[in-house]
Parts: structure tokens; C-alpha cells; sequence
């Protein structure tokens, strides 16, 4: 039971703080202004979110392991899964967004390599991060932390987050299964020798055009 409401204390704390996120972002572009913005700093602010998504998400994996009744590896090794299911999901959410086509985004070209490389790095950053838990004692972790904490606590609107948590989770699962696959098939293919098909979206220097999703522009 302990192991069901880990996960699903995970999945609210995604939710929670992508929420909290997108208030500040939405801050940030009217004090800035709403015009396109720069890749470099698109992608750093992708970097410093998921720097406190995974510092949350290794606050709250401690709370649990530490308790001598809890299985603590295999917390983690179920905490490591449900975090690369989720950061690949949100990948493959926002090319199908991109699909979609039913929103103005801003257009840029995204080495796909570096958005692989900082699911890579993520999940390496909270295998550390478990390891040496001084390293998330600052006060902007904390500040995040009590913030999804507090409202995760709230009557009805905790209940809220619960119930939607679990379809938030299973959705992000079926989406990783996808993009892990299509990563295995890319993986095969160059092993093998064998061109990629033919797209619109590929180029010759490794490069894939698509229209770049930030979260808070996300419904």
C-alpha cells in the first residue's frame, strides 16, 4: 500500500509543480514580453525545471526510503521508471501537440539528441541526488516542495489532484512505451546500416524541425 501512494504522490508532485511552473513562466513572458525567444534559452529553462522536478521528486523518494519498513531500492528502481515514463511522455506529447497543429508556437530547430541527453542526465542527477541528499538542502527546493505540498493538502483540491494523478501516470507510461520503442528502432537502424525512411521533419545534419512546446504553454 506504502508503494501505491509513493507513486501516486509522484505523479501529484509532477502535476502540482508543472502547475506552479507555468504561473511563473506566465509571469516571466508578460514581464518580458510574448515574442519568440531563443533556443539557448528555452532549453536552459528546460534544464532548471527539471533540475527542481527531479530535486522534488528525490525529496519525496527520502521521506518514503528512509523509513526501515520501506523497500528502499525498490522505491527507487519504481521512482526511476515512473520519472523516465513521464519525461519521455511529455516529449512525445509535445511532437503530437505539434501534429496536432491546433496552437501558435514558436518554431525552432531542436537537436533531438540533447532532449534525450537531459532524460539521461535527469535520471543520473536523482541517483546522485538519493545518494547524497544534502546536495537538494536549499531554499528554492524547499520553497517548491512546501508550495506542492501545502496544496496536495488541501482539502478537495488534494482529492482532485489523487484522482487525476492516476490517469496522469498510466497516460505517461503508454506514451514512454511509444517513444522508448522509437528510440530502440532508431538504435537498430543505425546499427544496421539502414536509413531512416524519408521525412519532412529530418535533416541532413542531424537535426529535426518541429515546433519547440514549452509546459506552461500546454493546457
Amino acid at each position: 500500500m506504502e508503494i501505491l501512494k509513493f507513486i501516486f504522490q509522484l505523479g501529484i508532485i509532477f502535476m502540482v509543480f508543472q502547475m506552479i511552473w507555468g504561473f511563473f513562466m506566465l509571469i516571466y513572458r508578460l514581464l518580458t514580453g510574448l515574442s519568440e525567444r531563443p533556443v539557448y534559452e528555452t532549453f536552459a529553462f528546460k534544464i532548471l525545471n527539471n533540475y527542481f522536478l527531479i530535486s522534488l521528486s528525490a525529496i519525496q523518494t527520502l521521506q518514503y526510503t528512509l523509513k526501515p519498513e520501506n523497500p528502499a531500492t525498490l522505491m527507487i528502481i519504481l521512482a526511476i521508471a515512473v520519472l523516465y515514463s513521464y519525461m519521455a511522455g511529455r516529449l512525445e506529447r509535445n511532437r503530437f501537440v505539434i501534429q496536432m497543429n491546433n496552437m501558435r508556437v514558436n518554431t525552432e530547430r531542436v537537436n533531438m539528441s540533447w532532449e534525450s541527453l537531459l532524460i539521461l542526465a535527469s535520471l543520473v542527477y536523482y541517483s546522485y541526488a538519493i545518494n547524497q541528499p544534502q546536495i537538494l538542502n536549499n531554499s528554492a527546493n524547499k520553497w517548491f516542495y512546501d508550495a506542492v505540498m501545502a496544496i496536495y493538502e488541501t482539502p478537495i483540491i488534494g482529492w482532485i489532484f489523487m484522482f487525476l494523478g492516476f490517469f496522469f501516470l498510466l497516460i505517461n507510461l503508454i506514451k514512454s512505451v511509444y517513444v522508448t520503442a522509437s528510440a530502440i528502432t532508431w538504435v537498430m537502424e543505425r546499427i544496421a546500416g539502414k536509413p531512416r525512411n524519408n521525412r519532412n521533419d529530418n535533416d541532413e545534419d542531424g537535426y529535426t524541425s518541429y515546433e519547440e512546446i514549452n509546459d506552461d504553454q500546454l493546457p
